[in-house]
């Protein structure tokens, strides 16, 4: 879902040292980002801008670099599309919707090392195309929920969310997943009875970044019954201490 100018690199990474670092710096240029997954600065990013990053991330190694560096372009390219996700489910769902805060970068660390165990060798997922950019996978880090009153509202809302495929003023979503928990599914657990109805998919901006970029990414949409919302909020500090 995202353009090629941010993660083709990684998955290609040329021969040459020099190559890479370049790619990357280019890709990173493109986000327009200052090089922190602090806050957005758009602004250009110079050879300097760039050292701080790796410096302040603790990214001192060849290995480190590549095997991790999926998660901050992604990071960063999720904070250039979120506004515009925002926008686009309030302009749809109203009130109804509410905006949660973009993934933190320990939070992916913690669930793609759980995911992939080998993500926790640098040099081993440096070398690995699928490792390195396995990141790219996470389907949740810009996300949102949908409040509904009771199942054919949830029905509803699904419906709605599955035909703004065609291109607006605010944007489009495409529905890919469809993950529905208030089905049993033999080994699937549910935390406190907590059901959802999760809808995954492709969202684009109705316009593209200040440096020309495309602005599309996989987003997560979770339609939630009034009731359960009571329990989400009740389970939420079971859910991660279990966590």
């Amino acid at each position: 879902a995202m353009p090629a100018a941010v993660w083709k690199w990684l998955e290609d990474l040329p021969r040459s040292s020099f190559d890479r670092f370049q790619a990357a710096f280019d890709a990173f240029c493109a986000l327009g980002l200052s090089g922190t997954t602090k806050q957005l600065q758009l602004r250009p990013v110079t050879p300097r801008i760039f050292a701080r990053f790796l410096m302040n991330n603790g990214i001192g190694t060849d290995s480190c670099f590549f095997a991790q560096t999926a998660a901050f372009v992604l990071l960063d390219y999720a904070k250039l599309i979120d506004c515009h996700f925002q926008a686009f489910m309030r302009g749809n769902f109203g009130k109804a919707f509410k905006a949660a805060p973009i993934k933190k970068m320990p939070r992916i660390m913690t669930k793609m090392r759980g995911d992939f165990p080998d993500l926790r060798d640098d040099d081993v997922a440096a070398g690995d195309v699928e490792l390195r950019c396995s990141y790219f996978s996470l389907a949740d880090i810009v996300r949102g929920s949908v409040c509904a009153d009771g199942d054919e509202d949830m029905v509803r809302v699904v419906t709605q969310l599955r035909s703004l495929s065609a291109p607006s003023e605010l944007g489009c979503f495409q529905c890919w997943r469809i993950k529905n928990t208030h089905h049993e599914v033999l080994g699937e657990e549910v935390v406190g009875g907590y059901r959802d109805v999760k809808v995954i998919g492709k969202f684009s901006a109705p316009v593209a970044s200040p440096t020309g970029l495309t602005l599309s990414m996989i987003v997560e949409v979770q339609v939630i019954d009034k009731e359960f919302v009571k329990v989400k909020k009740y389970m939420h500090k079971a859910y991660s201490i279990e966590r």
